[in-house]
């Protein structure tokens, strides 16, 4: 149905959540913003500067995501990107509307597509490229994306 729920591991049996209705199941962390309020583990877990990718629902249908790079060189500045904490990404996704948000795995493990095109750097640290996932999260539909 489009909506998006959040529970902290071990809350529930994977036959409860399946009850529910869910189709798809995400297991990440920490939760960054619950029930429209940041979530206070957001302010204790990933306290250092890191490349960070956070997923966020809005309403049926309306997600947010949210990619800080860290660990890569800035062409125009010559500067490296550091990163950031959860707890700057918890404040992004709730300012961007959502009501609820978690953190994915950031760095080497996200890339970041729009239209077709990577919009994130390539990822590059030192011998590690972007590593090869099975894991995808795809929204939303464009005719001009594969021509």
């Amino acid at each position: 149905d489009g909506t998006m729920q959040v529970y902290i591991t071990g809350t529930k049996t994977a036959k409860e959540i399946l009850k529910t209705g869910a189709t798809d199941t995400l297991s990440f962390g920490p939760i960054l913003v619950e029930n429209g309020e940041i979530c206070p583990r957001s302010k204790s877990f990933g306290v250092s500067s890191a490349p960070r990718t956070g997923f966020g629902y809005v309403e049926p249908g309306h997600y947010v995501c949210v990619m800080a790079e860290g660990r890569v060189d800035d062409e125009i500045t010559g500067k490296d990107s550091d990163g950031e904490t959860c707890k700057w990404l918890a404040e992004r996704m709730h300012e961007m509307g959502c009501v609820t948000a978690l953190n994915l795995d950031g760095g080497a493990t996200s890339t970041m597509l729009f239209m077709g095109e990577q919009i994130n750097k390539s990822g590059n640290y030192g011998s590690v490229t972007n590593r090869k996932q099975n894991e995808l999260v795809g929204i939303g539909h464009s005719d001009s994306v594969g021509e």
